[in-house]
């Protein structure tokens, strides 16, 4: 009976023992890095700790701080994770320092010249804008959910640019091996509409000069286009874009006289890729490679593929 009794006092200390185990190892903090992937569901613009929702009206100090903190669907604090922002033309504010903690990140910026700026936010899963408005008695501060357009989200506005290509020229029409293309330039001018889902159509003119080999002679040829180019940005929030472009129109290549040099005029196709960078929410810098299919379909004599040409260009253009 004693070795009974004791037997069992033996069996409810083990089972306490996994009870208050099992109790301890439910309590155990989770593992650091745990809640990396916490997803936000709203950020939280504040200044002097009031959340701002509206316009938010200041004097044009120093300086001015604002804290950015991230909430899910019922408003509690999550976890800052992936903190990035981005002022877009800092001739109007800049960052003047910055700091990251578990739960908020601060950031002080420093008013400089009158204008008109934007602010993105990113942390937590979740994209933030922020508009600033800047005169010389007021900082004017509002946060918004979408990116900010010329009409609001969901615009669309016209556009116009110009941009400058470097071009090689590899002329080669029905085998004709009479002219060995080189190098050119082609300058652009254009204009269209752009809507904010990142599709662009314009209407563009080149002019622009080509350089060909004629057995040990250099000849000029002369390129004039008239074409209509579609083109779209992927990742249309971000300050840097990748972009994809193509279209076609009429051309015209000349050097020297009929029967005596390049004299083709007919149609062109073009496709491309390349980046677009948002100097301002107004202006974009673009940089572009890709290539142009010269064809002779209209000839009463012969017909066929002229010529291929690859450019690589630059250039800017503005939203109105």
């Amino acid at each position: 009976m004693v070795a009974i009794g004791a037997a069992r006092r033996a069996a409810v200390a083990l089972v306490l023992g996994m009870v208050v185990a099992a109790g301890l190892s439910g309590q155990q903090p989770p593992p650091q890095g745990a809640e990396q992937g916490v997803r936000a569901k709203a950020l939280v613009i504040e200044h002097n700790g009031a959340p701002i929702t509206d316009w938010l009206q200041l004097k044009p100090t120093d300086s001015v701080t604002l804290t950015i903190r991230a909430v899910d669907a019922q408003g509690n604090t999550v976890p800052i994770t992936g903190f990035e922002l981005w002022v877009w033309d800092q001739r109007v504010l800049q960052v003047a320092n910055s700091s990251v903690q578990s739960s908020q990140a601060v950031v002080v910026f420093q008013p400089r010249e009158r204008g008109q700026t934007t602010i993105q936010v990113r942390a937590s899963g979740v994209r933030q804008w922020v508009l600033i408005h800047l005169t010389e008695t007021v900082l004017a501060i509002s946060p918004g959910q979408e990116a900010p357009g010329p009409t609001g989200a969901g615009w669309r506005t016209w556009t116009a640019g110009g941009r400058l290509n470097l071009m090689t020229y590899n002329f080669g029409f029905l085998g004709d091996t009479t002219f060995a293309g080189k190098l050119g330039v082609l300058a652009e001018v254009y204009g269209g509409l752009e809507w904010s889902s990142g599709f662009a159509l314009v209407g563009q003119l080149g002019l622009g000069s080509l350089t060909a080999d004629s057995g040990t002679q250099s000849i000029s040829v002369s390129l004039v286009e008239l074409s209509v180019r579609g083109q779209y940005s992927f990742m249309r929030y971000n300050k840097y874009r990748p972009v994809v472009e193509f279209g076609g129109g009429l051309y015209r290549a000349r050097s020297g006289s009929v029967g005596q040099g390049i004299w083709n005029a007919s149609f062109f196709f073009l496709g491309g890729a390349g980046v677009d960078a948002t100097f301002t929410p107004k202006v974009i810098g673009e940089f572009r490679i890709g290539n142009r299919q010269q064809f002779e379909w209209t000839s009463k004599f012969a017909n066929g593929h002229v010529a291929s040409l690859f450019y690589f260009g630059a250039g800017v253009r503005a939203r109105f």
